[in-house]
């Protein structure tokens, strides 16, 4: 829902502005943002710059504004970072979601990217991506009766048009799991080829930012972050990770902070402190 050009000047238009599903869009910050205590985002900036690549877990409250400063991040980030920005609820089926659905993700995400902004492929990224499509794209077109082989192109748009149907699509994600667990490596390896190659071209280190991994349910969040989190935390780029805070309180947490190299929680604005006076965040705002 596209937010409004104007402050509101009825409920019906304040209802459309204050639409909480989807979150701030880049060129939407300037007018909708509320200022805050930034620290965090610094930290994060901070962080980013040391002893790259580093993988990070960001949490929060839902509502708390998790999108939008990671928004502010990248728009921060980009002028240093490569950032591949991106909603696992748009991409996948959060119902049926793992981490090797997440890794693909990642890896398709950063190929649209860099084919977006015209990153020309070494042979060695090519060749990553043939040997490792080639299966995939085998089994999806024997799976819809069609016939002939493809080209390297052909597996290239392939891969591209797969960003479209891993979530919607059931067999295309059984497919692409039952070739991708036993070739893990090879993607990492994908993935680390594809990051050199924009390097390359750019003079910028791949960020990723994967959102909204965070809205999954408590069992698929623990299969994807304590079962598989030494696998979505070998990756040769910086990542940041959405994360339930729910998962937080659990006793697998320990072991799922060890992965990562750092845990940094957004809390809450505070609209109104225990004396009833209006939090910093809002101290300026009209009633």
């Amino acid at each position: 829902m596209a937010l409004l050009d104007y402050k509101a000047k009825t409920l019906v238009e304040a209802i459309k502005n204050l639409e909480h599903i989807e979150p701030l869009a880049l060129n939407e910050l300037h007018r909708f943002y509320v200022s805050r205590d930034d620290e965090i985002i610094k930290r994060l900036s901070r962080l980013l710059q040391q002893d790259y690549p580093k993988k990070f877990l960001f949490t929060g409250h839902r509502g708390s504004g998790k999108s939008t400063e990671l928004a502010k991040l990248e728009e921060r980030a980009k002028s240093d970072f490569f950032v591949v920005r991106f909603s696992v609820q748009r991409q996948l089926d959060l119902f049926d979601i793992n981490y090797l659905d997440v890794l693909m993700s990642i890896a398709l995400q950063m190929l649209a990217k860099a084919e977006q902004q015209g990153v020309p492929m070494s042979e060695e990224a090519l060749e990553v991506c043939w040997s490792f499509a080639k299966e995939i794209e085998e089994e999806i077109v024997k799976s819809k009766n069609m016939g002939g082989g493809a080209e390297v192109g052909g597996i290239l748009k392939s891969l591209l048009d797969l960003r479209l149907n891993i979530g919607a699509e059931q067999t295309t994600r059984k497919i692409i799991r039952d070739k991708v667990q036993y070739r893990v490596s090879d993607l990492l390896s994908g993935i680390e080829v594809l990051a050199d190659d924009i390097l390359k071209h750019t003079q910028k280190k791949v960020l990723c930012i994967v959102e909204d991994l965070d809205k999954t349910d408590i069992a698929k969040s623990k299969d994807i972050f304590y079962e598989y989190g030494q696998s979505i935390s070998r990756l040769k780029i910086g990542v940041i990770y959405t994360f339930p805070v729910a998962l937080q309180n659990t006793n697998e947490f320990t072991q799922i902070e060890s992965y990562f190299a750092d845990h940094v929680f957004l809390p809450n604005f505070q609209c109104v402190n225990k004396e009833g006076e209006r939090g910093d965040e809002f101290a300026d705002v009209k009633r």
